[in-house]
């Protein structure tokens, strides 16, 4: 059975316990702004917080893709649908701080 990239960007975006240890591993918080609560969120958006927030979940999902990608490309190449979309660029981190 073969894979594309984002089939496997899919399943790994919706495995809660995948995202909470990249989460982990990054420092980043990809899905901030679901865990906020109602009250939260209006605060964030009258205040103007609100930009902030969607622009580090723009920068985590960014960085999310990449990590997948790593590890999609790290499948045996018969198990890899090749013909799909993959994002350009590379991911790498040390203890938690990344770099470009």
């Amino acid at each position: 059975m073969t894979i594309s990239y984002l089939a496997c960007l899919k399943e790994s975006v919706g495995n809660s316990e995948f995202v909470a240890q990249f989460n982990r591993l990054t420092g980043l918080k990809l899905g901030e702004s679901a865990m906020r609560s109602p009250l939260e969120r209006c605060i964030d958006e009258a205040t103007g917080h609100d930009d902030a927030v969607a622009a580090r979940e723009d920068f985590a999902f960014r960085q999310f893709a990449l990590f997948v990608k790593d590890i999609w490309e790290r499948l045996p190449p018969d198990e890899r649908a090749t013909r799909c979309w993959v994002p350009a660029g590379s991911f790498s981190f040390v203890a938690g701080q990344l770099h470009p």
